[in-house]
């Protein structure tokens, strides 16, 4: 076995260089994917640390009947309004068409439902200018050792 050596320059600007800090603000976006990767690894992580995790989905419906379906504009405008609503440490993937799938670190159902509240308040005036309406459901993620001691 080597002794430690100390890092090479052009390992440390390479492979090391993900290390990076993101300056981004708000939550964290990636794609569908990637969230589902992110959700495993948080499921698993949340079992050993004892973490609380909640899946909030987001569904986007039309409020004037003359308009069937919601558009590329309206859901990336509602996702700007997400990522800045939810904290940097929250995770959210556009999931469908008219769906954000978010997932919320370290919140128990009752957290989760106040995030909401605060979503809906912050949705409202979004609401009326694009004559969109939201619907939000809240689910805690079970841990796979709980579902196993029922």
């Amino acid at each position: 076995m080597r002794s430690a050596e100390p890092i090479s320059r052009q390992a440390e600007e390479g492979a090391f260089g993900i290390l990076d800090r993101d300056e981004a603000e708000g939550a964290y976006r990636c794609n569908y994917p990637q969230f589902v990767d992110v959700y495993r690894w948080m499921v698993r992580m949340s079992e050993r640390n004892h973490i609380r995790l909640c899946l909030l989905l987001c569904t986007l419906k039309p409020d004037r009947k003359e308009q069937e379906i919601i558009s590329g504009h309206q859901m990336e405008r509602f996702g700007k309004l997400l990522e800045k609503s939810i904290r940097c440490s929250d995770v959210y993937t556009r999931y469908s068409l008219n769906k954000y799938l978010v997932l919320l670190t370290d919140f128990g159902e009752k957290q989760a439902a106040e995030v909401a509240v605060q979503l809906c308040q912050n949705w409202k005036a979004f609401e009326k200018e694009e004559k969109v309406r939201i619907e939000l459901e809240i689910q805690e993620v079970e841990a796979a050792s709980e579902k196993n001691n029922i």
